[in-house]
């Protein structure tokens, strides 16, 4: 496959936002596809207060951050990535929403382009199906902070063509990341190992054992995590966090993956949008 020189990215949210940092600060050139106007400026918003950060503790010099932002075009129009080498597929962790995505994508873009999933819960080769070019669909794992967390997973589609996974192994090289390339496994590797660690946390503090603060301390004190599992968990989103978990126990039957009761409940309280919905350390 030829070079990679011109990124879209199909989300501007958490995930995306980070994205297009990245793979402008890399020097790639970033078509960002967001639902309307004001997405995009929340989107730029972000990049724009990470960069400022990274520029207060010399991580980036105020020119460097003028050419990556000057690097990042956002679009509310799909036909502006027909172009891109490859597309980052960054939307809500969510089927219907990806299928509709890819298969807009798979109408206009390049027949040489690829398409690199963000999803963290969701079969690859189910989202690859849904084109005409499953051989050239893959999985890109991101995790949050996107410009900071060196690791990048990589899963392989059923279908997926070694000629891309070495394309996107030397994108993510390019990107400063370290890549595991994975076969297809609903929640890869990262989220196979961390989930039943972070729901035993919550299923910890509905049965009275210790409460909230008692069980990040026994974690960041006694076993030097950065953060707790219940801060973790706010990090992620409840939201996000009951999604993935009800995909990855749908997907292996596992108890260890059934969301605890507590999650719902905290969803059930909360209010519509992500943001407003309550976590932990809420109440």
């Amino acid at each position: 496959m030829s070079a990679i020189t011109t990124v879209g990215i199909c989300g501007f949210g958490t995930i995306g936002a980070g994205a297009a940092e990245l793979c402008s600060r890399s020097g790639y050139v970033t078509y960002v596809l967001g639902r309307s106007e004001n997405h995009l400026s929340g989107g730029l918003a972000r990049v724009e207060a990470s960069t400022a950060r990274a520029e207060q503790r010399g991580k980036i010099t105020r020119e460097e951050v003028h050419g990556l932002l000057g690097r990042i075009h956002g679009t509310v129009n799909i036909e502006e990535l027909r172009e891109c080498d490859i597309v980052i597929e960054a939307a809500t962790e969510d089927f219907k929403v990806k299928k509709r995505l890819l298969q807009d994508l798979d109408a206009i873009c390049n027949p040489e382009a690829v398409f690199a999933s963000t999803t963290s819960s969701l079969s690859i080769s189910d989202l690859a199906s849904v084109t005409e070019r499953p051989s050239q669909v893959v999985g890109m794992h991101l995790f949050n902070p996107v410009p900071v967390m060196k690791l990048l997973e990589i899963g392989r589609g059923e279908e997926t063509s070694q000629s891309v996974i070495e394309t996107v192994r030397a994108f993510a090289e390019s990107l400063g990341k370290v890549a595991l390339v994975l076969e297809d496994s609903t929640g890869s590797l990262v989220n196979r190992l961390l989930f039943p660690y972070l729901l035993h946390a919550v299923r910890l503090l509905e049965s009275g054992v210790a409460d909230k603060h008692e069980i990040d301390l026994a974690m960041e004190l006694g076993c030097n995590m950065p953060v707790g599992p219940l801060k973790l968990i706010d990090l992620i989103g409840v939201d996000l966090t009951d999604t993935i978990a009800h995909n990855l126990h749908q997907s292996y039957q596992d108890d260890r993956f059934d969301p605890p009761t507590l999650l719902g409940k905290l969803l059930a309280e909360g209010r519509p949008g992500r943001k407003a919905r309550k976590g932990f350390y809420d109440y």
